[in-house]
């Protein structure tokens, strides 16, 4: 990286004096945006309405990473959505698939939801029969 930017010298903290936030970790780290929109939704969810949020949210990320000069090819971009049983304070973040997303996809998500709920909370804290809340779409 010194010599692409002409630099003359390099010095590199060694051992415990290593700092956390380096030039070369903040030079060389991915680019990060997250764009989110909440839009509180209980089951069943309503495909067209899940969709168009992600695809808003879809669109200011790659026109941002446009903006930054990002090489389109090498872009990605993921999707995920806090879920929480209806009534409660609490969500979960539940990864969601690229792609369009149907009923059956939305009812795969909600599995998905029950699963990661008691990964995080402990076997059988979920009520598979409740009702479950979509309340913020995210795209990374």
């Amino acid at each position: 990286y010194a010599r692409e930017l002409g630099a003359q010298g390099v010095v590199v903290p060694l051992g415990e004096i290593c700092s956390l936030w380096s030039a070369l970790g903040a030079a060389s780290a991915d680019l990060l945006h997250i764009y989110e929109a909440v839009d509180i939704q209980s089951s069943p969810f309503d495909p067209a309405r899940v969709m168009s949020h992600f695809a808003e949210l879809e669109a200011q990320g790659l026109r941002q990473l446009a903006a930054d000069g990002v090489d389109m090819k090498v872009a990605r971009l993921a999707r995920s959505a806090d879920i929480r049983y209806k009534g409660q304070i609490n969500e979960v973040e539940v990864p969601v698939v690229p792609g369009p997303l149907d009923a059956a996809a939305l009812a795969t998500l909600v599995g998905d939801f029950h699963r990661r709920y008691e990964t995080v909370y402990g076997k059988g804290a979920g009520f598979h029969e409740a009702r479950v809340e979509i309340v913020t779409y995210r795209v990374r």
